[in-house]
């Protein structure tokens, strides 16, 4: 597993995001509930990104902002059809430290 440096966990709000390149990958973390989920950064739809979308903390699903797809930061599914899902990835925190692990 590859491990990335994404923020300090006390820089990001609650509900927030920050995206960060992992490889070849663009991936966003957001925070929900003082926890932090990751996933790929494109909508498969028509590729808008998804740290522009809205978030729904009670769902915790992010919204794409062109087509209004939601997509649960926990799984990477569609809500509509849970079939089609995203990659999502792990995150921890340590010492600080929002740590994103990728294969």
């Amino acid at each position: 597993m590859k491990e990335y440096f994404v923020a300090k966990a006390e820089e990001v709000s609650e509900g927030g995001v920050v995206t960060v390149q992992a490889g070849k990958r663009v991936i966003t973390v957001f925070k929900i509930d003082d926890e932090f989920y990751a996933m790929n950064n494109m909508c498969p739809h028509k590729g808008a990104s998804l740290c522009e979308g809205k978030i729904d903390k009670a769902r915790k699903v992010v919204r794409c902002p062109w087509h209004l797809w939601d997509w649960s930061v926990e799984t990477g599914e569609l809500e509509a059809y849970t079939k089609k899902r995203l990659p999502v990835y792990k995150v921890k925190v340590v010492n600080g430290d929002i740590l994103l692990y990728t294969k």
